[in-house]
């Protein structure tokens, strides 16, 4: 692959990291415009409307105007997977989705992913394994 080749490859990979990965100075719908316009998107009309769509299909389309100081971490969580889909990737790789949430929101959160998938797209879960002697 060349070398130019892979930000085009990067666009069809969506992430969902453990830790959110947020940028703590931008509203959620400015986390979410700052990768559209990253990927090379430049309607602000175009984003506005693909940053409620993926909001909403998340649960949080009302929080855009929120900090991510001002959500919960399964709201956090959620943020990140409508980051994580907002180019339409085929692939998803999902790093420990719900290390960080409590029993009910993971719950909440592999529904959301198990949804995700049933439309047709691949979700890689990440889990470490703890061994012991």
């Amino acid at each position: 692959m060349k070398e130019k080749e892979i930000p085009y490859l990067r666009r069809g990979i969506g992430v969902v990291f453990q830790d959110f990965q947020l940028l703590s100075d931008r509203t959620v719908n400015d986390n979410l415009s700052f990768v559209l316009r990253a990927t090379g998107w430049n309607d602000n009309d175009k984003i506005n409307n693909r940053v409620q769509e993926v909001l909403t299909q998340v649960g949080m389309g009302q929080k855009g105007y929120k900090m991510p100081h001002e959500l919960s971490g399964g709201e956090q969580q959620r943020v990140s997977i409508a980051r994580a889909i907002l180019n339409e990737p085929e692939l998803i790789i999902a790093d420990e989705p719900t290390g960080n949430l409590d029993p009910e929101t993971s719950r909440e959160i592999m529904t959301l992913l198990k949804g995700i998938q049933e439309k047709g797209k691949a979700i890689f879960y990440g889990y470490a394994r703890l061994f012991s002697n």
